[in-house]
């Protein structure tokens, strides 16, 4: 049975999609709201799921 759940999923493919346009050349405007924001949105995901795993 899987645990995953779907929202969690599509926030890091959304995540990758504005990575990706991250590095398009865009306005200036766009780019400075895309850059806000995608890498923090990475960092808060991995801390929230991050499991140290021993044994």
């Amino acid at each position: 049975m899987s645990r995953r759940l779907q929202w969690i999923d599509i926030a890091k493919g959304m995540g990758i999609i504005f990575v990706f346009f991250g590095h398009i050349r865009f306005e200036p405007r766009i780019q400075l709201i895309i850059y806000s924001f995608h890498i923090p949105l990475f960092f808060s995901y991995q801390d929230m799921f991050f499991q140290i795993k021993i044994g």
